[in-house]
């Protein structure tokens, strides 16, 4: 009678517990089940648009060029020396000094020579002596004509002496070979030259050549004539000029031909050396639409570009050309008023929403800055 009680109140507290372990179970499962159901999305949200800048395309005017660098240089320039050596006893160049063509600016020591044309001077006036009386004897049968003939022969021998020494006292004077400045000495009066030696160095700098050198590429536009604009850095200045001189064979070192542009420094303002840029315009096309380089993508069939089209991204084939170093023309592919991905192009696939977080317009303002 005992035992059975004990064992019908063993079920009932086991029933019990299973009834509470599931309860908890439950509860367990319905509270993990909440956050689920928040976490999952909407279908009124729809897909997540990814963030792009743009550019607005717009027409621009754009000059293809070519620029050039180089230095200035005077149109003419000579060395002062002597024909003749010997010491100098007149030497009137310093550096700074205005000289002109033919000025007499230096003398060398002719004493010698002038003490030898002297005693040619006697000997040809004793031989004309000589020479009146030959012809005297003669007409008496005093004398012979080869007598006359070695006396004759003999003048003119000292003649010819006689003028090498006047050439040779021409030659002691020296003069400038240009008109200009002189910007270097290199002697002293009273020092002793020899024929040929520089004396000092004469700059004619009432034009100024700009001289650079001309790619081979570039030799198609580029024609004797054309415009030209010359900056010079130093004074900060542009000159409008035009293009004087293109040589005709190539400087072997750099496969470049020298260009000459001249400019007129009749006021003395340019020096010779100052380090020159030369511009040259090789078309210029007043509607162009640019390009940022660095939104120009290379594709499978060749470069490509990405715009906005619809909020969404659209891959467009482009055709470019001429460019400087920030951008470049594109010829076909895209078009004034088109939305060009500028920042985030890498991140984007076709077809994709996009939204907008910035736009600038490009390039008008960019490149005429």
């Amino acid at each position: 009678m005992n035992i059975c009680k004990k064992h019908s109140s063993f079920e009932q507290l086991s029933r019990f517990y299973v009834f509470f372990f599931i309860g908890i179970v439950l509860s367990f499962g319905a509270n993990c089940a909440v956050p689920e159901t928040e976490a999952a999305p909407t279908e009124s949200e729809g897909p997540i648009a990814t963030p792009v800048e743009v550019a607005v395309l717009e027409t621009t005017p754009f000059e293809e060029r070519s620029i050039l660098v180089g230095e200035t240089r005077p149109i003419r320039a000579a060395m002062v020396t002597p024909e003749a050596g010997g010491r100098l006893t007149m030497f009137s160049l310093e550096e700074g000094t205005i000289v002109e063509e033919e000025e007499r600016v230096a003398e060398v020591d002719t004493s010698l020579t002038r003490s030898q044309r002297n005693q040619l001077q006697i000997e040809l006036e004793q031989i004309e002596s000589e020479i009146r009386r030959t012809r005297r004897l003669i007409d008496r049968n005093l004398a012979t004509e080869p007598e006359l003939e070695r006396l004759e022969t003999n003048h003119s021998l000292l003649e010819e002496q006689i003028r090498s020494v006047r050439i040779m006292q021409r030659q002691a004077r020296v003069n400038a070979p240009l008109s200009g400045v002189v910007v270097s000495t290199f002697v002293e009066a009273g020092e002793v030259v020899g024929p040929g030696s520089p004396l000092a160095r004469i700059i004619d700098m009432s034009t100024v050549v700009v001289r650079v050198g001309l790619a081979e590429r570039d030799l198609s536009f580029v024609r004797e004539g054309m415009e030209a604009v010359v900056t010079l850095e130093a004074i900060n200045e542009e000159i409008s000029a035009q293009v004087d001189w293109i040589g005709l064979e190539a400087n072997p070192l750099n496969r470049t031909f020298p260009l000459e542009v001249h400019l007129d420094n009749s006021n003395g303002q340019y020096r010779s050396g100052m380090r020159a840029s030369v511009r040259l315009v090789a078309s210029r096309n007043e509607n162009a639409v640019l390009a940022p380089r660095d939104a120009i993508l290379q594709g499978v069939n060749g470069n490509e570009v990405i715009i906005v089209e619809d909020g969404k991204a659209a891959v467009r084939s482009v055709t470019v050309g001429a460019g400087n170093a920030r951008y470049v023309v594109v010829e076909e592919g895209l078009q004034a008023g088109d939305q060009l991905i500028i920042r985030g192009q890498n991140s984007v696939v076709t077809g994709e929403n996009v939204s907008i977080v910035a736009t600038e317009n490009c390039c008008n303002e960019q490149v005429t800055q």
